[in-house]
């Protein structure tokens, strides 16, 4: 094994990809897209509509890095988002009029930056299929690695849950308590004299799950000063209305009197939980 850069792999991979995306560059100025973006609106005319996960799937990117992507396509006006009639709690997204104007014009675009590189139908053929090969045993490999881990994911939630539940998920509606009941309203807690920390999210989702240990810390940490909830929408599906959402977890920051402050989408550790309240002007936190 060498550790000389021109001799790995990744890093041809990596030059090659970000050589032809600058080639891009000049084509898409005039239309304020990035590359990126120009993708995303090649991909949803094909698609039509398409949930965050699924495009996610077939652009190769996760939902943290597509949803700021989706917004500012959404900004711009390109693209609308509705609700799937088939479940309410996800978004379908789909371009436009002047999404499909901007497909219209940008379309060949990708054929003026093929021409660049001037493969015959064959060579483009091999490459394609080359390429294809390689990204099938790249997903093959991460498709292993999640099965030797999955056993100890199940593990680690199980016993989060039997703590969570047996030191915090007491059958009252208590306010300090870190879970909900089924009964539990966004209300019950706002305006409380004291700030607020909602962490809305799903029992069964992973993300959600690895947040509880800090959450479980901060709420002992902070009780009596800070409000600190779990929301879970398997204990409480009637919560989706109050909670519009792209991705889980997603946590609401609200001030003594209510108000709501800041809404951050992903995970947080117990620090960056602690610098935010820090930022919104509690100190003692």
């Amino acid at each position: 094994m060498t550790n000389d850069i021109e001799e790995l792999i990744c890093f041809k991979l990596y030059a090659c990809a970000k050589e032809i995306t600058r080639k891009y560059e000049p084509y898409l100025k005039k239309y304020e897209l990035t590359y990126t973006q120009y993708i995303v609106i090649l991909a949803l005319f094909e698609y039509k509509k398409i949930s965050i996960k699924d495009l996610g799937k077939k652009m190769f990117l996760d939902s943290g890095t597509l949803s700021p992507l989706l917004k500012k396509l959404e900004a711009k006006g390109l693209i609308v988002r509705e609700v799937d009639p088939n479940d309410d709690r996800i978004f379908l997204f789909s371009l436009s009029k002047k999404g499909i104007e901007a497909y219209d014009k940008t379309k060949n675009i990708h054929s003026q930056v093929g021409s660049c590189l001037k493969l015959n139908k064959e060579d483009k053929k091999y490459l394609m299929n080359e390429i294809d090969e390689l990204l099938l045993k790249i997903e093959k490999w991460g498709i292993m690695q999640k099965k030797k881990l999955i056993i100890v994911i199940i593990c680690l939630i199980v016993v989060i849950n039997i703590i969570g539940y047996v030191k915090y998920h007491n059958k009252d509606n208590n306010i300090w308590n870190l879970y909900i009941t089924n009964t539990f309203k966004k209300d019950d807690v706002l305006n409380k004299g004291v700030p607020v920390l909602l962490d809305v999210g799903r029992s069964d989702c992973t993300s959600c799950q690895s947040m509880v240990p800090d959450l479980i810390k901060l709420n002992t940490e902070m009780k009596n000063k800070i409000i600190i909830k779990f929301v879970d929408f398997n204990i409480n599906r009637s919560l989706q209305k109050d909670f519009i959402i792209n991705v889980t977890p997603t946590q609401f920051f609200y001030d003594a009197n209510g108000k709501l402050l800041k809404v951050h989408e992903g995970t947080l550790t117990y620090e960056e939980i602690i610098n935010i309240f820090k930022e919104l002007g509690y100190k003692y936190a």
